[in-house]
């Protein structure tokens, strides 16, 4: 018998393409002093180019 808390498996969301992962982050990017979660380099690049472009506002997290 296996217990089902212990078997969960861990996933999180890209802060990019909203795409779910399963596993832990591939990658991660500080913005506004939050560290988002990303799921390969692609979204990074995007990420740091929309940065560069003064769209950071895209990353913010509302409640």
């Amino acid at each position: 018998m296996s217990n089902a808390s212990t078997c969960r498996a861990v996933s999180y969301e890209c802060a990019h393409c909203k795409l779910i992962s399963h596993g832990k982050p591939t990658e991660t990017v500080v913005i506004h002093g939050q560290e988002l979660s990303m799921c390969c380099l692609g979204c990074v690049y995007a990420a740091e180019m929309l940065v560069g472009l003064y769209y950071s506002d895209l990353y913010t997290r509302t409640p």
